[in-house]
């Protein structure tokens, strides 16, 4: 019995120390009411809501269509100046066997 006593006590004072960690790091935090009740329970106040940032899906689509164009007009860039370094690289190699 006293082990079990033992090991009770000891994980109520590690969930203690937890707790007051966690306390401690909210406070250093500065966290905002509105914000703390919605990490403590999202679902506890349906008056509080976040706005969505894409009320048409269309729209998300199209960002992510224009940042994948970007994307590979990036690399076709990369990969042209790439070709071209290696052109010049092999010219300075025959020049240099040359004399």
């Amino acid at each position: 019995m006293t082990d079990n006593n033992q090991k009770r006590r000891n994980t109520r004072n590690q969930q203690k120390k937890v707790s007051d960690t966690n306390d401690a790091l909210e406070a250093e935090l500065n966290i905002p009411p509105e914000l703390r009740a919605i990490i403590d329970d999202p679902e506890e106040d349906e008056s509080i809501s976040m706005p969505l940032r894409f009320s048409d899906p269309d729209e998300l689509m199209e960002i992510f269509t224009t940042l994948e164009e970007q994307n590979l007009f990036m690399i076709k860039l990369c990969q042209d100046v790439e070709t071209e370094f290696e052109e010049k690289n092999q010219q300075e190699k025959t020049i240099k066997a040359k004399t």
